[in-house]
């Protein structure tokens, strides 16, 4: 969870400052905006905002709140609360974006599938390989994979 210090910053000085962070990743290129975001955010926000695109993607598509907190393994309570901002407006700007021809779909499906097996084994025969190919193998692991054989 992000962690913010109890004393504010100054409003303006924090609109100043977030102003200036909307310039670079607005004058960077996509190469460089995937640095700066890989650079500024760790996996578990990267992870967290691209749950919560998908989550806003999957409310407008009409899906159900259960299915996409089963599909996303987030909270029934996380999506009915991203629901109830979205009839509120508040993500009026991420839909227009998203209903924009220049939106890929398919490409931003790709992104979250990536990012939700962030770091799980590939699935099907053979899922486990990487463990057993590893030099420092523990015993009860060879065990196992000698059993397998």
């Amino acid at each position: 969870m992000a962690r913010i210090a109890k004393q504010r910053l100054d409003p303006r000085t924090e609109r100043q400052i977030f102003s200036q962070f909307i310039r670079i990743c607005l004058k960077a290129n996509e190469a460089e905006q995937t640095a700066l975001f890989t650079a500024l955010l760790s996996e578990t926000e990267r992870v967290m905002l691209t749950k919560r695109l998908a989550i806003i993607f999957l409310l407008i598509e009409n899906y159900s709140s259960y299915s996409i907190s089963k599909t996303l393994i987030v909270s029934d309570s996380t999506v009915r609360q991203i629901q109830s901002q979205l009839l509120m407006g508040r993500h009026d700007p991420i839909i227009k974006l998203m209903q924009k021809k220049t939106f890929d779909k398919a490409e931003f499906w790709k992104t979250v599938e990536a990012l939700l097996q962030c770091g799980l084994p590939p699935r099907g025969k053979g899922r486990w390989k990487w463990l057993y190919e590893m030099e420092d193998v523990p015993t009860i692991v060879r065990l196992r994979k000698e059993r397998m054989k």
